[in-house]
């Protein structure tokens, strides 16, 4: 996890910020015109160079160096004991008194140093006076000033342990100048050297300047990369002592902390709300690193964490808001960073109401927590279960974050805030709170959620009638709201998952969701069709309602809601047990029997009816005696040209529902499919799909996808209007000559309602009566000649709304599209297969894996991938997986994919002989040992960095199919590891004890491996211990111990983080939560959460001690001593005075005095070397060290 904390690659600084320049950019670059010499003409022109006298020869001068320039990019054109002359001249011609001689210079030195080895020799010549010099200069000498610091950082780039300090110490000072023009390239330099010579940028105070910068508006775009840098530098112990974790980071703090009231006025108060803003995405960034979250919950001084419970001390009212500004906060321990950040919620509003502090810091925090918001399902929007997606890293790292905020006294903070007389502060504080009970309570081990859910302060405040009734009565209205907020956060998940798109590789289906559900509360929480149109989608529940029918019992989302479950059961049974007066009066208010004019019947009315009394067969049976069912077919007949004329708009969904259910309740019963017979509906169908076979396409100037995305857009233009005006915009049959009509033309399927006759076909399947009645009028023959036709849109629409729980032809059908298809097609039937697999389809573990199985081998790799991305989710179910391995696959073509698909093969005793025969394990075995295993914790680590670092977006983009990876949705699930896969079986254990790695991965923690590969070493005992036979072999050498062990007390901060996703593998069994408890780390209740926290949050959050290493005056040598009479001397004086802001004045007095006398003294080469040492160890403002190098400039 050390890549947490390693700054990000950044822009050039000699670029604009937005435009991204590889670092090659500081070397320099051959002009395309200037041809490379041989090296006896370069040895010429150095040699040449070398021998020139600058003073008298400048011209000359410029020309040798503009030939020898561009040969530098070959590489070390001489040796470093043949450089001292060519360095002099160098020297000489940087302090030159023409300028395009010193920039040429400046050039030449940064060409012809490409080693550390001719970099030492150049600064051996006290080059670095006059790059120091350079950098100096008044901001008019601009192209000589870039050229330096090209230079500086050339330097730092190829010996970054040679930097002079008088180099930085100038780079500082530019830094910390506001006007500079240079000056975020400055900060640039300072952040790129500190991570590879610390020690030269701490004793030059160069982190002073790094943490300010990130609070500058200026330099914003820099923030991101200084904050993960100065987290990489204290994670480590080798570098940490150059950092103080309080001091260095808490001025990260200061705008939250500051609480002096602002200056008044515009201006000031847009700079604090900026600076705020940059603190909050400066602590947001750190509390992703494991290195951040442990130095901003850890005490500063103490190195332990501060007591939340003796933290601020309420004066007066121990029930008021806030405290008095006037009383002081009584703390008992040195806060931390973030302890400090939660107090100031508690500073009086008006305070701070001009930039309103308190909305910040809420909007900090709840950014903090934004990790641990787990992301809607992506399936689970039509009701069908939650895929297993294996155990979620993410959990493991948000259960910290919780438990430190928790530490810190968030809990009783906000429970203070949320009795607030500020109703947006109480707001905020109760939505908070709410979200962290919610959290809390899936995260964190019961013992740690018993006196965080009980909130006894505010439960005993509420339940006191000795109290005053205002605050009685704010306490139970904050315990009312944390309900509302506990209860929402449930609902508004599951609403985010009704927001999808069936996103298809030739058109889109958009559905209006909830169209199965005729509860009123689900009217309520689902948005408009025409709402959803706008967001582009709308949820694809109604189609895969058809795979969840009588596959499952998941038809509705049961179990989420007790109240809905009971309103249905009591729904049920009210339609039950209807008279029949009441039946009658309901067939009558539908209108169906009264008129033929379809726009008067009352659809909500027939709806209920289809829903609930018809579903009895006595009712059935008296409704087709009237002419509710003949009118609802006939509306249904394509010869009417009543529904399946109509613009496709979600809007018209409801013909959709209703039509189903009539097809529904009639194949329950012969006389149902009697009535559908004589009706000629499919009939109909049947011909119209013939005619669309035979026929080509009417169109193919254009995608299927623009031309229904076109309409899409117009029914959101047109959302307020009338169906009729929308009607008159579409083409309609009507206006068609009826022989040359066909209702599955690519118009019509793509922008009127006959594209749901499949849907309707959908529901046919479902049943043996309804199969039987269309293999009576040769659907299915139908069916098999638009599979061999060209037309993949109306293939994909049968894909989708077939039934598949039978072994019938629509298994048959599907297989066919599978390995006939076209290369779209068959990617769209792999995919759907995850669908059907989800929705628990009868028999999928033999022939939906037999299928998948089969795509394997698919002439095309991205259909290949697609289906090994399904089989990775099918075979996390055993029987799925032994399938799959009695298959005997090859999977040695798809590369990584395909081997970490024979990881999971190696779960079952039949797998590992049958790779065993492969003669694979071995080989694979020793690949882990090498190499694998280090490159397994990369690929982890860059996922964490990606969710963690990047951000993922809060807005669900969903697809029907979920072809995201696990990193898109915010999740970085733990891939298969060849040892923890290799251990489930006895047969894998001892090939395991064998091969001696176990003993090897525990020596690697000893102390003397790199922090890498004690992470891949973590891993592999990790992935041991996470089943019940490895867990039982790492006993025997207490690995688990071992691991706890480095979590307490590790010296890289990021180990200990790795520890914790390591625990919480340990966590997955029952077996390895018991060993665990034992020491002192607590799990979930659930099982399915595989997380493990400390009991006492001081065994993790701890700082290890160090003794801090960073001061400019421990690493100051004595200067040189050297003979100086009493004026040097004097004026030795007056130098050291101007680094002291109380004496400076006076010694700039008279040191301008002297440089008016033009004294000679300005002149000793003595006095300047003593300036220079000076100026190198200490520190002074830009604007004196100009001054110090104008009065030496005659040297």
């Amino acid at each position: 996890m050390d890549k947490l904390n390693q700054p990000p690659p950044r822009p050039s600084p000699f670029t604009k910020p937005s435009t991204p320049t590889p670092a090659s950019s500081f070397l320099p670059a051959t002009p395309a015109n200037t041809p490379l010499l041989s090296l006896d003409e370069v040895g010429s022109l150095c040699e040449a160079f070398a021998s020139l006298d600058v003073t008298r020869h400048k011209k000359t001068c410029c020309e040798l160096l503009t030939k020898i320039i561009p040969q530098g990019t070959r590489g070390p054109l001489f040796s470093p004991d043949d450089s001292k002359p060519i360095f002099n001249n160098l020297r000489a011609c940087v302090h030159s008194s023409t300028q395009i001689l010193r920039e040429l210079a400046l050039r030449a030195l940064r060409y012809l140093s490409p080693t550390p080895e001719l970099i030492f020799a150049m600064l051996s010549h006290s080059m670095s006076i006059s790059i120091t010099a350079e950098l100096e200069r008044p901001p008019n000498f601009i192209n000589e000033r870039v050229q330096a610091l090209k230079l500086a950082q050339h330097i730092a780039t190829i010996a970054p342990r040679l930097v002079p300090p008088n180099i930085l110490r100038s780079l500082v000072a530019i830094a910390s100048e506001p006007s500079d023009n240079l000056r975020r390239f400055a900060v640039e330099a300072i952040r790129s050297i500190s991570v590879q010579n610390v020690a030269v940028v701490a004793q030059a105070n160069g982190f002073r300047v790094l943490t300010s910068a990130v609070l500058e508006p200026d330099l914003s775009d820099l923030a991101e990369s200084i904050v993960m840098t100065l987290m990489f530098l204290l994670n480590e112990k080798s570098t940490r002592r150059y950092l103080r974790s309080g001091l260095d980071i808490d001025v990260l703090l200061s705008p939250f902390t500051d609480f002096n009231k602002p200056d008044q006025g515009a201006p000031a108060l847009a700079a604090r709300e900026e600076k705020l803003s940059l603190s909050s995405k400066a602590v947001v960034t750190m509390m992703r690193s494991w290195t951040g979250l442990i130095a901003l919950t850890c005490s500063p001084r103490s190195n332990q964490p501060s007591n939340p419970s003796s933290t601020v001390r309420i004066i007066d009212d121990p029930f008021a808001s806030f405290v008095d500004a006037t009383q002081p906060i009584s703390v008992s321990t040195p806060a931390c960073g973030l302890q400090s950040l939660i107090n100031s919620l508690l500073l009086p509003p008006e305070l701070n109401e001009e930039v309103r502090l308190h909305d910040h810091i809420f909007r900090t925090l709840g950014d903090i927590l934004e990790v641990a918001v787990s992301r809607p399902d992506q399936m689970e929007l039509s009701g069908l279960p939650p895929r297993r997606r294996g155990h979620n890293l993410i959990h493991n790292y948000a259960s910290m974050v919780l438990l430190a905020m928790i530490h810190a006294g968030a809990v009783e903070i906000l429970t203070i805030t949320g009795k607030s007389s500020d109703d947006s502060i109480a707001q905020q504080s109760t939505e908070l709170l709410g979200r962290m009970l919610v959290l809390a309570s899936t995260l964190l081990p019961p013992t740690h959620c018993e006196k965080l859910h009980s909130l006894p302060e505010l439960v005993t405040t509420a339940a006191s009638f000795d109290l005053e009734p205002l605050p009685r009565l704010r306490a139970n209205k904050m315990l009312t709201d944390l309900h509302l907020v506990s209860r929402n956060t449930i609902t508004a998940a599951q609403h985010a998952q009704l927001q999808g798109t069936y996103n298809d590789a030739s058109f889109q289906i958009n559905i209006a969701s909830g169209l199965l559900s005729n509860s009123e509360e689900n009217n309520r929480l689902h948005p408009r069709p025409s709402m959803l149109l706008a967001k582009q989608g709308a949820s694809t529940r109604f189609h895969l309602d058809l795979l969840v029918a009588e596959a499952t019992k998941w038809r509705r989302l049961r179990g989420m809601d007790i109240v809905s479950d009971r309103l249905e059961w009591v729904k049920r049974k009210l339609d039950a047990s209807m008279d029949d007066a009441k039946f009658n009066a309901l067939l009558i208010k539908s209108a169906v029997s009264l008129t033929k004019d379809t726009d008067r019947w009352q659809w909500d009315v027939i709806l209920d009816l289809l829903e609930g009394a018809l579903l009895n067969p006595a009712r059935t049976r008296e409704a087709m005696g009237t002419k509710f069912f003949k009118r609802l077919l006939s509306f249904m007949r394509p010869s009417k040209k009543l529904f399946c004329v109509k613009p496709w708009n979600p809007d018209r969904m409801f013909y959709v529902r209703a039509l189903c259910r009539v097809v529904e309740v009639l194949t329950q019963s012969e006389d149902g499919i009697v009535l559908i017979k004589n009706s000629d509906v499919f009939q109909q169908v049947n011909k119209h799909m013939m005619v669309a076979v035979d026929m080509s396409p009417s169109d193919n100037s254009g995608s299927i996808t623009s031309r229904f995305d076109s309409v899409i857009s117009g029914s959101i233009l047109r959302e307020n209007q009338s169906f009729s005006e929308t009607d008159s915009r579409m083409p309609s049959p009507r206006r068609q000559n009826a022989k040359d009509w066909c209702m599955f033309d690519v118009d019509s399927v793509s922008t009127t309602m006959a594209r749901e006759y499949f849907t309707i076909i959908g529901f046919l399947t479902k049943s043996k009566r309804g199969l039987d009645f269309m293999k009576s009028i040769t659907m299915f023959k139908t069916l098999n000649k638009v599979s061999e036709s060209d037309r993949d849109d109306l293939n994909r629409l049968l894909i989708t709304s077939l039934d598949y729980n039978t072994d019938d032809q629509c298994r048959i059908f599907l297989s066919k599209l599978m390995t006939s298809g076209s290369k779209p097609l068959r990617l769209h039937c792999t995919r759907h297969l995850r669908v059907m697999l989800r929705a628990g389809i009868p028999g999928f573990d033999k022939w939906g894996i037999e299928h998948l199985t089969t795509q394997l081998y698919d002439q095309d790799e991205e259909v290949a991938l697609a289906a090994l991305d399904v089989l990775a989710e099918a075979c996390i179910e055993i029987n799925n997986l032994n399938t799959f391995v009695r298959m005997r696959p090859s999977l040695k073509h798809l590369g990584a994919k395909g081997r970490d698909m024979m990881l999971r093969i190696m779960r079952t005793s039949v797998g590992i002989r049958f790779l065993e025969d492969m003669q694979w394990i071995h080989d694979e075995m020793e690949r882990w040992h090498r190499q694998a295993n280090v490159e397994y914790v990369t690929s982890v680590e860059m996922k964490l960095i990606y969710v963690l670092n990047s951000g993922y977006s809060r807005q669900t983009q969903d697809t029907l199919h979920d072809n995201r990876s696990e990193a898109e949705l915010g999740e970085v699930v733990v891939p298969p590891h060849f040892y923890g896969e290799l251990v489930h079986t006895s047969v894998g254990l001892e090939i395991l004890k064998a091969s001696g790695h176990l003993q090897d991965f525990i020596r690697a923690l000893d102390g003397s491996s790199t922090p890498l590969q004690v992470r891949a070493a973590l891993w592999a005992l990790g992935h041991i211990s996470s089943s019940v036979p490895g867990l039982e072999l790492a006993k025997q050498y207490d690995v688990v111990n071992i691991i706890v062990s480095l979590a307490h007390k590790a010296e890289c901060l990021s180990i200990r983080g790795t520890c914790c996703y390591v625990l919480g593998l340990v966590a997955s069994t029952d077996e390895g939560r018991e060993l665990l408890a034992s020491l002192s780390w607590l799990s979930p209740s659930s099982i399915d959460t595989p997380v493990s926290v400390p009991r006492s949050p001081l065994l993790f959050f701890n700082m290890p001690d160090y003794v801090f290493e960073g001061s400019a005056t421990q690493h100051c040598p004595d200067l040189p001593s050297m003979s100086l009479d009493p004026e040097e001397t004097a004026i030795f004086t007056y130098l050291s005075n101007l680094s002291n802001s109380v004496t400076k004045k006076v010694a700039m007095e008279n040191l301008t005095a002297v440089k008016k006398k033009r004294s000679p003294v300005l002149k000793s080469p003595a006095l300047f070397l003593q300036a220079q040492e000076m100026l190198a160890y200490l520190s002074y403002p830009l604007t004196i060290r100009r001054f110090i190098q104008e009065l030496f400039s005659d040297v």
